[in-house]
């Protein structure tokens, strides 16, 4: 008997001990959020863009007053890419595997290309989840405002989200815009 109560002892003891072990859904993703390294949708990449009109030129990225402007016809070179917002929350109103009821998703980064987004769900940055989320998303944003039985998602209010890109001008001088749609990867025939 002495024995099992040493035994018994000892496992209390060890689960004293024993890290706690947190629901990884529990944890937040960060605000503000920033995904680095972005290239716009409609460009292959950064290097040499040709300014289409007037597009105001920012000293850092987030500032709200511009430096000065790019001019039209203006070659630069766009060297990186950023998407900053606020992550905007989905909660799961019922099951619907692999969600469970009372889960948060993170819509982090969003219209990066045709219908991508960037999600947190479960502590971690997710790609994988817009299969299951399927047209729960859409009924969602669309449709959902009081709970029915199609609609198993929540979405909160949405939150702003801005595109930079860090360019040089031919000056040297390095800074950023806001309005990609100003710009094109290619020579325009006006600017010759």
């Amino acid at each position: 008997m002495e024995k099992r109560w040493r035994g018994a002892a000892f496992a209390v003891a060890l689960l004293a001990t024993a890290p706690a072990v947190s629901e990884p859904s529990a944890a937040v993703p960060p605000d503000p959020y920033v995904l680095r390294g972005y290239v716009p949708a409609g460009f292959s990449g950064f290097g040499k863009w040709t300014a289409l009109r007037a597009t105001p030129f920012y000293a850092t990225v987030g500032s709200r007053k511009p430096s000065g402007a790019i001019e039209p016809c203006e070659a630069v070179t766009a060297q990186d890419g950023q998407v900053r917002g606020h992550p905007r929350e989905i909660r799961v109103l019922k099951a619907h595997p692999p969600f469970r009821q009372g889960e948060r998703i993170w819509i982090l980064a969003r219209d990066l290309e045709e219908g991508y987004f960037q999600l947190w769900y479960r502590g971690a940055i997710r790609d994988d989840l817009l299969d299951s989320l399927g047209d729960g998303l859409a009924m969602a944003e669309e449709h959902c405002s009081i709970c029915t039985p199609e609609c198993w998602l929540r979405i909160e209010q949405d939150s702003p989200q801005e595109h930079w890109v860090r360019i040089r001008r031919k000056s040297g001088s390095v800074g950023w815009i806001k309005d990609v749609k100003d710009f094109s990867e290619d020579q325009v025939s006006e600017c010759r």
